[in-house]
Formats: structure tokens, C-alpha cells, sequence
């Protein structure tokens, strides 16, 4: 705890400010002032002073011999306001209340008489410095981790005579029991498998210390699959998949990528306007192709079984109708047919496009496979909306009637 500093009343007037300690906690004393007219007093505070208190603990305020419907209020580093007119005034030293979880506070502490009149504080403007402190830090306070399964550590200081506890953690996590009750100063844990399509994370306490956890979505798309275009991300750039598949950790904004080959620019964006009050990806192209592959729509990395069977269903729309093809092959050479390869057509309505199909290769794996849709034979704008990948009804098994 640092030392304080002797606070002294200014002599030309009696008002006085005893800043003390009661229980190791820091205590404000206001003593009332004798002054002259009676809108004004002055009080003395040192503003280099500084107390440590714990987190979570109060800080009494006791204001002693002050005028009748006097008030009082203290400011939280800005950004709380607590009001009171009687004493003892105790206010908690927490995160809630706009204390900093370890570090310095400002407290800023204004007092006015029955009219409303500031009293002020001489000197240091008022303003009264308490430092925080936890009773629980922990290293790292922010993991992240990978989709896979995987267990780790969080190293954690406490301040004598506490132990902490775990609270509020995800189903997700699991915090490992401690070999024999023997603490080793750590927090061991496991995380399961991400099986979602999308990041995910939380936040739980250790003690008074938040520890945040971010786990990161699979490389390999998920089944079932659902994708509305609800973040109205556009597609990524094909060669940042790329670089993915030369070993870089690349952080795509969205799981679809646009493959176009030289001299074609298409623009993509994301809309509202689908059915059923969803989103729409655009691909509007300036002039059609006599090549169908010449732009293409890629999901890649779906997790699939040989043998099993699924079904596609998209909504589509065009600007001028045409046909585009949707197939689920091979996205490296030498792109063998896994299963679907099938042109559609497309009319200036939305219509629903459903497509069962079995996957018929070993070589068709999440490492290899892609969901594609070509749209280089179609001149204007195409709208795609509410894709579903899954399997198929049917090869969903039935538990036998006895």
C-alpha cells in the first residue's frame, strides 16, 4: 500500500480534509468549514495521494459537520456518477461502477452547500487518486484456439490467503480437477471440437479475473449447411484459398470464393431482397461467356462420405434468363465428377433449384471437393439466395418397428 501524504487545511480558512485508512481501506473525511459567507468553503486535498483497495471492497466516504441540504457526488474515471446526501457514503470498487480492474482511478469528488454552490476543493480540483487491485490475474487473459479438440493452461496469481473458484464457463470447456487437490498455480482445461460453421467464444471468471476464449471455425464446411448471406460478406478472392492450400493461416471474411478467369470482372455484392425476407448474393456480369466455368461461385472443403447421399437446394433469379450449371467435383486437376453435375435454368423469378446426389469418389474428400455454380454463359444480373447443403432425407436411417 503506498504511504500517505499529511493533509493539510489552509489557514485562511478552517475547512479541513482528513484522508485516512480504516481496515487497510481508504476512507474521505469532510470536516465542515467555517467560512465567512456562506456560499463558499475550501478544502484541502493532495492529489498525489494514492491508496490501494482490493476489487470488489468499498471505499467509505464519511462527510462530517457539513451545512444542512448539503450534497455531494463522486465521478468514476468518468464514466459513473454516484450521487448522496448523508454519511457514511460507501461506494464498491468494482468494474461495474467504472473502477479499472488493476491500475489507477480517478475519482473526482464535488460537494455543494443548501444552494447549490460548489464547494471547492483547493489545489487538486477535487480529484482523489485509488488504485485498484485484483485479487486474482491471470496469464493469458485471452486464449485462442483452433476448431480441433485441444487442452491448455491458464497460469493464475493470487493474493494470499484467497483461492479461487470457477465460474460461469461454456459447456464447451472443461476445467480439469487438480491431481491429488495439489495446486500448481495453473488452470488446466480442454476444449472440444468446433463442430459449427461459424468462430465462437466466451468469457468466464476465475476468481475476480475474466479469462475470454475465442475458438476458430473449421477449415472444412459443416453439415448441414445453411447460408443466407445474413453478414453480407461478398465472396473472397480465389487466391487467398491459394494461398490457404500452400500451408498460410488465412483468415477469409467468407467461406465462398469468386473464381473468374482473365478478362472477366464481374461485380459481386450482397442485397436484401431474397425470399423469404433474406439476403441475395449479385453476380452481374457486363457481357456473357461462351465458357460456363469463366465465373464461378466456389464453396470448397465440405465434409462429406463417400457412398453417403445429400441434397443441394439454392433460389435463383436473373436479370436476362439463361442456364447456369451446379456441380460438386474435384477443385484441383484433374476435376473429376464427385457426384453432381447439372445445368439449370433461370427465369427473372426466384425458383428453387433442388439437387440430390450421391457422392461416387474416395478422391472427393473435404481437402479436394468444391460446391460450384457457374454463371459465365449469363449476361446481366444473377441473384443467389438461401443455400442448403445437407443429406438427403432419405438416407437418414429410421429406427426399426418391432
Amino acid at each position: 500500500m503506498a504511504g500517505m501524504k499529511p493533509i493539510s487545511a489552509s489557514r485562511s480558512v478552517a475547512g479541513l480534509l482528513l484522508l485516512t485508512l480504516l481496515a487497510g481501506v481508504p476512507v474521505v473525511v469532510f470536516r465542515k468549514a467555517l467560512f465567512q459567507t456562506r456560499s463558499r468553503a475550501t478544502l484541502v486535498l493532495n492529489a498525489n495521494d494514492v491508496n490501494d483497495v482490493a476489487l470488489g471492497h468499498d471505499i467509505p466516504v464519511v462527510v462530517e459537520n457539513v451545512p444542512d441540504g448539503w450534497s455531494g457526488a463522486i465521478s468514476v474515471n468518468s464514466a459513473q456518477r454516484f450521487p448522496f446526501r448523508s454519511t457514511p457514503f460507501r461506494l464498491k470498487a468494482t468494474v461495474e461502477n467504472g473502477f479499472k480492474r488493476h491500475g489507477i482511478n480517478d475519482l473526482a469528488v464535488v460537494l455543494l452547500d443548501q444552494n447549490g454552490a460548489a464547494l471547492p476543493i483547493k489545489g487538486s480540483d477535487g480529484h482523489y487518486h485509488i488504485a485498484t487491485v485484483p485479487n486474482v490475474t491471470v496469464h493469458p487473459e485471452l486464449q485462442v484456439v483452433d476448431a480441433e479438440p485441444t487442452s491448455r493452461a491458464i497460469i493464475v496469481e493470487e493474493k494470499v490467503g484467497y483461492r479461487s473458484g470457477v465460474s460461469g464457463r461454456p459447456e464447451w470447456v472443461t476445467i480439469r480437477p487438480r491431481p491429488g487437490g495439489i495446486y500448481d498455480g495453473k488452470i488446466h482445461y480442454d476444449v472440444q471440437r468446433n463442430t459449427s460453421n461459424e468462430p465462437r467464444s466466451a468469457q468466464f471468471l476465475i476468481g475476480d479475473a475474466i479469462f475470454e476464449i475465442q475458438q476458430r471455425a473449421p477449415v472444412a464446411v459443416q453439415l448441414p449447411y445453411r447460408e443466407s448471406f445474413s453478414s453480407r460478406v461478398p465472396p473472397s478472392p480465389i487466391w487467398l484459398l491459394d494461398k490457404r492450400d500452400h500451408g498460410e493461416r488465412i483468415e477469409a471474411e467468407s467461406r465462398w470464393f469468386l473464381d473468374e478467369q482473365p478478362g472477366r470482372q464481374s461485380t459481386v455484392t450482397v442485397e436484401p431482397g431474397g425470399p423469404g425476407g433474406s439476403n441475395s448474393l449479385i453476380i452481374q456480369n457486363s457481357q456473357a461467356d461462351s465458357r460456363p466455368w469463366a465465373t464461378q461461385l466456389d464453396l470448397p472443403e465440405i465434409e462429406v462420405e463417400t457412398g453417403a447421399r445429400y441434397v443441394v437446394s439454392v433460389f435463383l433469379k436473373a436479370e436476362v434468363p439463361g442456364s447456369v450449371t451446379i456441380n460438386f467435383t474435384q477443385r484441383t486437376a484433374p476435376y473429376q465428377d464427385c457426384g453432381l453435375f447439372q445445368t439449370v435454368a433461370v427465369t427473372k423469378d426466384w425458383t428453387e433449384v433442388t439437387l440430390p446426389f450421391r457422392v461416387s469418389s474416395e478422391n472427393c474428400g473435404a481437402k479436394k471437393n468444391r460446391l460450384a455454380i457457374w454463371t459465365g454463359t449469363l449476361a446481366g444480373k444473377l441473384w443467389i439466395a438461401n443455400v442448403s447443403l445437407g443429406l438427403s432425407p432419405t438416407a437418414v436411417k429410421k429406427p426399426a418397428v418391432r
